[in-house]
């Protein structure tokens, strides 16, 4: 195994898809062609938007980055972990150990996050918890582009007085919301009925 390594920033910049800005040290596996980021950087991928900043960054160009103590941003918004794994190839995000997620008009916290960049759709498993809107699940489905999500049972949803309640894990719930303007509150709309046409968008995210 061959090892090069580059001290401080000499050799940040491009390289093909992504745009890598180091914190310090960098480590040159020639072997696997992993870079790895000790000391911590950031690391743009120009195809899909995304920024991920870290602690601790390995990357492969056009095959993956991780990073620990790990935030990303993009069009979805916000997304913050201890854990996080890009897979470019497949343009799927993945985020555990704990996460946050601030969009423009929701925010959950939950176990593990998965992000399918190029469908738009945000899957939160465990333990989920929304601060805007009020809400716990065991899963919950986010449409980022259609501003609709899927609450999958056990939930409970709050919407002022009235709380809302699905005990068992067949039961669902849909969300939606307009885009709210500025210096105005989203107004969420909450349901049992779903169309078949919002049936088949979140199916095949379903657990």
């Amino acid at each position: 195994m061959l090892l090069i390594l580059f001290s401080g920033t000499a050799f940040a910049g491009d390289f093909a898809a992504l745009s890598v800005q180091p914190y310090g040290d960098q480590v040159i596996d020639i072997a696997t062609s992993i870079t790895t980021l000790p000391d911590g950087g950031e690391v743009i991928d120009r195809d899909s938007g995304v920024s991920l900043t870290g602690a601790f960054v390995r990357y492969q160009e056009g095959v993956f980055v991780e990073a620990s103590g790990a935030e990303v941003t993009g069009d979805f918004g916000t997304i913050a972990a201890p854990e996080i794994y890009l897979d470019i190839d497949e343009g799927v995000l993945r985020a555990s150990a704990g996460v946050l997620l601030l969009a423009k008009d929701i925010s959950v916290n939950t176990d593990a996050l998965t992000l399918y960049l190029d469908a738009g759709m945000a899957v939160a498993s465990g333990n989920v918890v929304g601060q805007k809107p009020p809400l716990e699940s065991a899963t919950l489905l986010i449409d980022i582009t259609q501003e609709t999500a899927l609450l999958l049972g056990p939930y409970v949803y709050q919407d002022g007085p009235i709380t809302l309640r699905g005990n068992a894990a067949t039961e669902q719930l849909l969300l939606s919301w307009t885009a709210a303007a500025s210096g105005e509150s989203v107004r969420f709309e909450a349901s049992t009925v779903i169309s078949e046409d919002l049936n088949k968008r979140f199916s095949p995210f379903l657990p």
